[in-house]
């Protein structure tokens, strides 16, 4: 395959930010600040995790992409589960010792947020 055979938009994707990549993914949802923050309540406590309220979790995701802020490791799987792309998606880094269970793993009850022993 040559280069011009390769999608336009791979080289621009590369070099997006993370706070882009957030950003472009709330609006392939056609959400607005407020409806990302209200979704990542809401799931959270479909998990039973505490989350901010939808007036702090605002301007919290408005640094994140505008790159003020990075999200912390389970702010990162929120966002990642709520808009149905990965951390990676993101180009935000994980965590290999953060638990984040959605309950698919085996004797695993969703909302399990642990750190693992060292």
């Amino acid at each position: 395959m040559s280069s011009l055979d390769l999608p336009q938009y791979d080289e621009t994707e590369r070099r997006m930010t993370p706070g882009a990549r957030i950003h472009r993914a709330r609006l392939a949802r056609q959400w607005s600040l407020q409806q990302l923050a209200l979704h990542m309540r809401l799931y959270a406590a479909k998990r039973g995790d505490p989350a901010p309220g939808v007036l702090s979790l605002k301007p919290m995701i408005s640094r994140w992409e505008h790159d003020k802020a990075k999200p912390d490791e389970y702010n990162r799987r929120l966002l990642a589960a709520v808009l149905q792309v990965t951390v990676a998606d993101l180009d935000l880094p994980e965590d290999p010792d953060f638990i984040w269970n959605d309950g698919s793993e085996p004797g695993g009850l969703p909302g399990t947020t642990r750190m693992r022993p060292r």
